[in-house]
């Protein structure tokens, strides 16, 4: 089983409309995202297929580097990847920010568990 394809594009219009504001600062963005994407993983963990969380992942890597590119138009894109991705643990390119001498990072809505009932 997976979510409905309506669902899907629903949570994928929400990102697109909050990643079209480039004022945002990057904690906001990832502030809001996070509560976006962990709500509907929560929600959908149970029926949820594994390649439609890697996909909305993709999905939502791609959208916050274009958020970058918009804010930084002056940057290359290896310049942007430096500055707002890192490596954690096995994980390559986690959006993050740095907000005094804390670390905040984007939900790894990829790596969400699936919860199967029996």
């Amino acid at each position: 089983m997976k979510p409905a394809i309506k669902n899907i594009q629903k949570l994928k219009d929400k990102i697109k409309a909050i990643t079209k504001d480039k004022n945002l600062s990057a904690l906001d963005l990832i502030q809001i995202l996070n509560l976006i994407l962990m709500g509907w993983a929560n929600y959908f963990s149970k029926v949820v297929h594994r390649k439609v969380f890697q996909q909305l992942g993709m999905y939502i890597w791609y959208k916050t580097f274009s958020w970058r590119k918009k804010k930084h138009p002056d940057l290359t894109g290896s310049a942007v990847a430096d500055k707002y991705y890192t490596k954690v643990d096995n994980r390559k390119w986690v959006f993050y920010t740095n907000y005094g001498n804390k670390k905040y990072f984007l939900y790894p809505i990829r790596k969400t568990p699936i919860v199967r009932h029996s």
